[in-house]
C-alpha cells in the first residue's frame, strides 16, 4: 500500500508506507493472570490469522524490550506465558506480538505489572 501525503493543497513530500504484518493480526485481551514475587503469567486470544507469538520483557519503563524467557518467547505456539526469575517489587512491561508463517504484525500489545514483594513474619513466643 502506497500513500502520498500533500500539505496546503502543495504536494511537499511523497511517503511510501509498506505494511509489513503480512496478514498476521493484533492479539486481543491481553492480560496478566496471575503474579508472583518472581513471575507474570501473561494470557492473550489469538486474533486474526495468528498461529505463533513473540513475547518480550521490559523493565526499562518499556523502551528497551528482549525475548521472554531467553529467547523461548520467540515462535511460541502457546497464548499464555509464565515469566520465571523476575525481580520482586518491580515493574515490568510485556509486548505479545501476533504472527503466522508469512511474518508477525508490525506493533504488538503491551501490558505492565508490578511483581509482588515477599514479606517475611516473625513470630516470638512470649514467656
Amino acid at each position: 500500500m502506497s500513500r502520498s501525503y500533500f500539505f496546503l493543497k502543495k504536494k511537499i513530500q511523497s511517503l511510501t508506507i509498506t505494511n509489513n504484518n503480512k496478514g498476521a493480526g493484533q492479539v486481543q485481551d491481553l492480560t496478566i493472570e496471575s503474579k508472583t514475587s518472581t513471575s507474570l503469567t501473561v494470557k492473550w486470544n489469538p486474533g486474526t490469522a495468528n498461529t505463533k507469538y513473540r513475547i518480550y520483557l521490559s523493565s526499562d519503563g518499556g523502551g528497551q524490550f528482549f525475548v521472554a524467557l531467553n529467547g523461548l518467547g520467540n515462535d511460541y505456539p502457546q497464548t499464555s506465558m509464565t515469566i520465571n526469575f523476575l525481580t520482586q517489587n518491580k515493574l515490568y512491561y510485556v509486548k505479545v506480538q501476533g504472527g503466522n508463517n508469512a511474518g508477525y504484525e508490525d506493533e504488538g500489545s503491551i501490558i505492565s505489572d508490578t511483581t509482588f514483594i515477599t514479606r517475611s513474619f516473625f513470630f516470638s513466643k512470649k514467656r
